[in-house]
């Protein structure tokens, strides 16, 4: 809910680096928060051009469309809301940037794969792939928080969730990957606890 605010009231740009919040937002199984607020959440904020320091605006779909950080929260925006257009285009953009001789080593081709598969609901590929992202040495290098990543891997553990919210109940073998938070058992009913995000 206070990343929700902070988008909202602030244009705040988290999605182009915290591709973590959403499957926090996803571990909730608040249904109508993720589908109907979290899942729609954008940004029009503003940055400034390095010489000039001109005011150029900037939304979360022009970064997008640059394939830049903030697609992957996107495409799991897109996923939750069913628009498969959108998905699709965004495997297009996420294929061609992340799988060029700029970005050959980057740990991102695991998410651009797993979205690839999720979209073409091949369990078994999901599965291997998230069993990839929770190995020690790809685990090291997406988590860097000293007590979370004892017990957690971000963004597999997200991911993992997209999935059964999708209906592809994937299943993975690590402690990673605790399988009793993918299960969607929302509580019968959800209190804000603080006024200002009524």
């Amino acid at each position: 809910m206070l990343d929700a605010y902070c988008v909202i009231n602030y244009q705040d740009r988290l999605f182009d680096y915290d591709i973590h919040s959403i499957g926090y937002a996803m571990l909730s199984d608040n249904l109508p928060f993720i589908k109907d607020v979290f899942a729609k959440l954008t940004y029009s904020g503003f940055y400034y051009e390095d010489k000039t320091y001109q005011k150029i605006p900037v939304t979360m779909e022009d970064n997008v469309l640059q394939g830049e950080g903030a697609i992957f929260t996107h495409t799991m925006q897109q996923f939750l809301l069913g628009n498969n257009a959108l998905v699709e285009r965004n495997l297009e953009i996420m294929e061609r940037v992340y799988f060029s001789k700029s970005h050959e080593n980057s740990t991102m081709q695991y998410d651009v794969n797993y979205f690839r598969a999720l979209y073409l609901n091949d369990v078994s590929k999901c599965e291997r792939i998230l069993n990839d992202m929770v190995s020690p040495k790809i685990h090291q290098k997406r988590n860097d928080d000293a007590l979370l990543k004892k017990y957690i891997s971000m963004p597999a553990l997200g991911y993992a969730k997209l999935a059964w919210l999708k209906g592809v109940e994937v299943e993975v073998k690590s402690k990673l990957i605790p399988k009793e938070l993918l299960p969607i058992s929302p509580l019968e009913k959800y209190e804000i606890p603080y006024d200002f995000l009524k």
